[in-house]
Order: structure tokens, then C-alpha cells, then sequence
């Protein structure tokens, strides 16, 4: 497996997998990122999806993404995707998408599967919060609940949200409802949210024992019965993936790091990459839900800063676009 630094050049990522190939990512559909919580497209001199999108385009794939509500609950922030997605019809000509989430963008791309799956091409998730959700988060959610911390710890979360709404540019001006996402997030509302939108879920994801007797090693064993999605108004199969990582304190150099470390000790009880267990990440085919990156990591943040002999996630992103294009999707 290739590894490089933070400062492999995408030309060498790409030269390791097939040369100088300008094809090699070039998928049928455009494929469009979703973002999770506080996410963004760019602020400043930083890009959410750090160079991801240059690697992907290096390859011939068309790439957008969406900005959808930085908090809010899956449904919100997925009725918000699905009329972003319309209007990428009317500007692309194209009818389906490539959608790849990130973290809170993982059940956000999955609720237009099981809402709109017309719109949908495949369905990516990484490090999303899939087959079971985040226990620990109820005590969050207690907190900025309370009579005491409540309303001043959440008008300090959703002043950030629209403070990163308004540096990066962003003129939806969507609303902010942090209870909304933390609720989204938690081990009930990932319960109830499951049994409205099963699609792609892993078998037994509703069993207590999921994570410790039912779920795959994260090597990429394929779920069965749960790899495609056969779209009932037309017959189009619907590839479905998952991947993730279970690396924590990846590089003292990285400030996020010290965000990772702190929600680790606070929020999992399992392996997984700092906010979201590796077990509760699998959906559809589990590509591999071991990598060693973080929730950061995974988005190749903070600036490409990782282990130094973690796989460079450009490599990850190209070969899934080179998979669907194999596909002839």
C-alpha cells in the first residue's frame, strides 16, 4: 500500500496509481461532497475538503459540493441537499450524483438514498455515523438543555456556526439548531432515524451486541444484502460504501488533534476515529473502517498532517471515483 507525506504533491499520488492517466477518475455522474458539522467549502486560505477536490478533478471527475446547514438535524440539513441537487440537474444536465459524506454528512447523503434515490448515482460515506450512534452525546445534549448552560452554551454554538457561515462565503444563510444535530447524532435519534431510513444498513444494526459479536473486522469484508440499492422507479443499482479510520493523536503537529483527543476521551467507547466509532461508521460495502487517520484525518486536515505511514487519503477518494468509473457509473 502506497504512503505518502503531507507534502506528496497530488501529481505523485496520482503518478503511483496509473502514470499520467487523466481519465482515471473520470466518472459518468459528477460526484458532489457533503460536509458535517461547522463544515464549509473554503474560509479564508482553508478548504474543508483540502485538496481533495483538485485530486479528484486531476483525474477527470466533475466535483461539487453542497452546503448544507452546519447544524441542524439530518432531515433538515438532507431536504437542503436534495434541493441543491435539483438545481445541479438544471445546471449540469445530468440526473444522478455521486454523493460522498462526511461525518454528519454520512446520514445526510443516506436520507436522499431512502427519500429522493432518483437523484443518486452511488452513496459514500466516511467516517459517518451509520449503524448505531454516539451514546455519550446525551449528556451534551442534557447540558445545553439545562436552565443554566443552556441558552448561553447554545447561542455560543450556533453563533460559531454562522460565523463560519459568513467567512466562508456562504449565502444560503441556513438556519442553526445545534440541539437538532447533537439529538440527530445520539444513540436514539441514530435509532429512530435508522428504522425510517434502513437502506444499506448493515445486518443486525439494531442488535445491543452489534459492535462486539456483529460487526466486520474494517479490512473490507462486503455486507451482504446491503452492498447496492435498486433504485424502485426505474431499476438503476445503486452502489453503496462506507470507510473510515481508527487512528487518534495522529501527529503532535496538528492542532485538531488536541479537538480529536479531547471528544475521544469524551464521546467513544469503542475503537474509531475520534468523534465516531469504527463499527458505527460500516454502511453498505465497508471498503475498510480501519485506516489509521482521524475524523480529521479523513478529510486530509488539518493540511495533509497525519501518521506517517497512514495511507494519503487523495489516494482513497481517487480509487473509490476510479471504482465507480469502472463501473460505468
Amino acid at each position: 500500500e502506497e504512503v505518502f507525506s503531507s507534502q506528496s504533491s497530488i501529481e505523485e499520488v496520482q503518478a503511483a496509481e496509473h502514470g499520467t492517466d487523466t481519465t482515471y477518475t473520470q466518472t459518468q455522474y459528477p460526484i458532489v461532497l457533503v460536509h458535517g458539522l461547522y463544515g464549509f467549502d473554503r474560509i479564508f486560505i482553508m478548504d474543508y475538503w483540502y485538496r481533495i477536490i483538485e485530486a479528484l478533478e486531476l483525474g477527470g471527475a466533475e466535483v461539487y459540493t453542497s452546503p448544507v446547514p452546519k447544524l441542524n438535524s439530518t432531515e433538515y440539513r438532507g431536504e437542503h441537499l436534495i434541493s441543491s441537487l435539483e438545481e445541479m440537474r438544471a445546471l449540469t444536465g445530468k440526473d444522478r450524483f455521486h454523493l460522498m459524506g462526511h461525518s454528519h454528512g454520512g446520514p445526510t447523503v443516506r436520507y436522499v438514498l431512502n427519500v429522493r434515490p432518483d437523484l443518486v448515482a452511488s452513496v459514500t460515506t466516511i467516517g459517518g455515523v451509520n449503524a448505531y450512534g454516539v451514546d455519550k452525546i446525551d449528556e451534551e445534549i442534557e447540558a445545553f438543555e439545562g436552565f443554566i448552560i443552556g441558552p448561553p452554551g447554545q447561542a455560543m454554538l450556533n453563533g460559531l456556526a454562522e460565523l463560519i457561515e459568513w467567512t466562508g462565503g456562504n449565502e444560503q444563510n441556513h438556519q442553526s439548531f445545534a440541539i437538532a444535530s447533537f439529538r440527530s447524532l445520539s444513540a436514539e435519534g441514530t435509532l429512530q432515524y435508522n428504522q425510517q431510513y434502513p437502506i444499506g444498513l448493515p445486518p443486525n444494526w439494531d442488535q445491543p451486541d452489534f459492535a462486539t459479536t456483529h460487526c466486520l473486522d474494517g479490512s473490507g469484508e462486503p455486507v451482504d444484502g446491503a452492498a447496492t440499492y435498486t433504485d424502485p422507479g426505474d431499476g438503476f443499482v445503486i452502489p453503496l460504501y462506507s470507510w473510515g479510520g481508527v487512528g487518534v493523536g495522529t501527529n503532535v503537529l496538528d492542532p485538531a488533534d488536541i479537538l480529536i483527543n479531547f471528544a475521544h476521551e469524551r464521546l467513544n467507547h469503542g475503537p474509531g476515529d475520534g468523534f465516531v466509532d469504527r463499527c458505527a461508521s460500516h454502511f453498505g460495502d465497508v471498503i475498510r473502517s480501519d485506516h489509521d487517520l482521524d475524523h480529521i484525518d479523513i478529510i486530509n486536515h488539518a493540511y495533509g498532517m497525519r501518521r506517517a505511514t497512514a495511507t494519503n487519503p487523495l489516494l482513497i477518494y481517487r480509487q473509490i471515483a476510479n471504482r465507480l468509473k469502472d463501473q460505468g457509473l
